[in-house]
């Protein structure tokens, strides 16, 4: 129940900066290099990633260590790839090893 508290209280606080600018941002062209431009916008597009994975997979689970590998791989995958997409990115974030 706590987790679940703190992700609610999380997911408002990364949305909450950036509804008084109601911009659109296409992801299929969001570039790497405008998400390092922008820091302030990385929790709610790491948001994004997360949702649109879990949804591709079916996964309901919110997980505090899925999202600290996602954001270190997108970090360190757009530092390095900076021309490319958020999609491909996210595309290219190793599957997990079991």
């Amino acid at each position: 129940m706590k987790r679940r508290i703190a992700a609610v209280v999380l997911a408002v606080l990364c949305v909450v900066p950036f509804t008084a600018r109601a911009a659109e941002i296409d992801m299929a062209r969001l570039r790497c290099k405008d998400v390092l431009a922008n820091e302030e916008q990385l929790p709610l597009i790491l948001m994004w990633v997360d949702g649109y994975m879990s949804a591709a997979t079916d996964n309901t689970v919110f997980s505090e260590e899925w999202m600290a590998r996602l954001a270190t791989h997108m970090g360190v995958y757009c530092s390095t790839h900076p021309r490319d997409t958020v999609m491909e990115a996210m595309e290219a974030m190793p599957a997990e090893v079991e």
